[in-house]
């Protein structure tokens, strides 16, 4: 979820953050107190990958974060700790559950894994960071005293493979403009 491997029965509240906020259901402190909230139910690494990229990934309950009746050991190690109530699917209980780690293969969610913990207080400080680069530069390129990239007349050909190749060229001058200030 939102990069990373999560307990499939994190409570609904944790798992609907995000389309929460965009829907204007919750604040964003709410939010933000939710995506915080989701850290101990977390798949832990166990091992690191190996060459092929498959990764050893750990249950929460395994790695002490939270507390699961599925594994009765993990009761009543302390009150601090979340208490995880499964949801069993209907073909049973899911691999994890019943493991005290599982095998990640490369494809697996590769299309969305993220270095960072979306959401976090970290990825909000170097996302809003990078971010606002982004923009500003765009800001740059378009203003009328630099590249005026919006505007096709700065570039005097027809077609959108010629204006592509202008537009190109007026993005890598602005770069070096920006650079060799």
């Amino acid at each position: 979820m939102e990069g990373t491997w999560n307990c499939l029965s994190m409570p609904r509240a944790l798992t609907d953050a995000t389309s929460d906020l965009a829907a204007g259901r919750i604040t964003r402190e709410t939010w933000t107190s939710h995506i915080a909230a989701r850290k101990p139910y977390r798949l832990m690494p166990k091992e690191r990958q190996d060459a092929e990229g498959h990764q050893r990934m750990m249950c929460p309950v395994e790695a002490g974060k939270v507390q699961c009746p599925l594994k009765p050991r993990s009761l009543g190690r302390g009150i601090q700790l979340p208490l995880v109530d499964p949801q069993v699917s209907p073909t049973g209980i899911v691999k994890v559950c019943r493991q005290r780690a599982i095998t990640l293969a490369p494809e697996e969610g590769a299309k969305h894994w993220q270095a960072l913990d979306y959401g976090d207080e970290h990825w909000q400080k170097i996302y809003f960071r990078l971010r606002n680069s982004v923009e500003g530069f765009n800001g740059f390129v378009k203003s009328p005293l630099a590249e005026v990239i919006e505007s096709s007349r700065s570039r005097p050909l027809r077609g959108i493979a010629a204006q592509t190749i202008l537009l190109v060229f007026q993005i890598a001058h602005a770069n070096r403009r920006k650079t060799t200030r």
